[in-house]
């Protein structure tokens, strides 16, 4: 089943807000939400340890990420307990901030398929 999430997202030059795995997602899609104007969105992606800042204007969205592999999954959310020996912080899918210095809202739909 389908999660969908709101998220805000600073302004530029703030620090970026990490878009975590709430389910096991095959694949996500990022796009501002219709209800703030766009503002365009700055990602940073764990491929390269977040150092480089790509921006993707309005009508560049969605963002839409796919796992790679024989199983797909392009993450996993948190499992155990904070401070437990078999915890495992959830995936990070990659790090947003807005691309002016307007605050903005983003959806996140994670799916499973």
């Amino acid at each position: 089943m389908p999660k969908s999430s709101l998220i805000h997202i600073p302004a530029a030059g703030s620090v970026p807000v990490a878009l975590t795995c709430a389910i096991p997602a095959r694949r996500i899609e990022i796009i501002e939400d219709g209800s703030v104007a766009p503002q365009g969105l700055i990602v940073q992606f764990p491929a390269d340890d977040f150092a480089v800042n790509d921006q993707y204007p309005y009508s560049a969205q969605p963002i839409a990420l796919k796992g790679a592999g024989r199983d797909g999954v392009l993450g996993l959310p948190q499992q155990g307990s904070p401070g437990a020996s078999n915890f495992r912080p959830a995936d990070t899918y990659c790090q947003l901030t807005s691309a002016t210095a307007t605050p903005t809202l983003v959806r996140l739909l994670e799916l499973e398929s």
